[in-house]
């Protein structure tokens, strides 16, 4: 079962998610719009069902879906989009998002179904980036505890919380170290 993202961006917009496609929703003006993937338009949504929804520090609206994370520019009103790729190690290590942030660098950090906890480095080039992968790897104190990231949160003391379906990791941005928070057995 998922839930469906809503978010308010700056110019008051609200956006959300559905399995259906993304709406936007103008309260000044009372206006809804709708965007929906489109096999003959490589500028649309990559998928309609979305999973994740967050504002970067630019404006630009960044949707998960469950094949792809996209971009939407609000200037050029075009989506572009990022996928696994089987043969190229800088792709998102999995198409299925389910969290976005962005620290307080300006990374944008990418959980995903299965692919673990992904961070996005721009290169050279509009619309180009790089994705270096934390997996849930066996014991590897330098990993996330599992595969599936939920959610991510980046508290005041610049630490990145991962939320996994084993557990709660948490990565010191200052230290690039992880430590992990296991739910124990113990009754009390």
């Amino acid at each position: 079962d998922i839930g469906f993202p809503v978010i308010r961006d700056r110019e008051g917009l609200i956006w959300f998610g559905t399995a259906h496609g993304l709406g936007c929703f103008d309260p000044g003006s009372r206006q809804f719009k709708n965007y929906n993937h489109d096999v003959l338009d490589n500028h649309s949504l990559s998928d309609n069902q979305i999973t994740a929804l967050y504002e970067d520090r630019e404006g630009n609206i960044l949707v998960g879906t469950a094949n792809g994370l996209n971009q939407y520019d609000k200037k050029s009103k075009v989506f572009v989009h990022w996928f696994h790729e089987i043969n190229k190690k800088s792709s998102l290590s999995n198409s299925f998002i389910r969290s976005i942030t962005q620290d307080h660098n300006g990374t944008v950090w990418i959980g995903t179904e299965e692919g673990g906890l992904n961070r996005m480095t721009s290169t050279d080039g509009e619309y180009q980036a790089e994705f270096t992968h934390f997996r849930g790897l066996a014991d590897n104190a330098s990993n996330i505890s599992h595969d599936i990231v939920y959610s991510l949160y980046e508290d005041n003391s610049r630490n990145l919380w991962i939320g996994t379906i084993a557990g709660i990791d948490k990565l010191d941005l200052k230290r690039k170290k992880f430590r992990h928070y296991m739910k124990t057995d113990d009754p009390a």
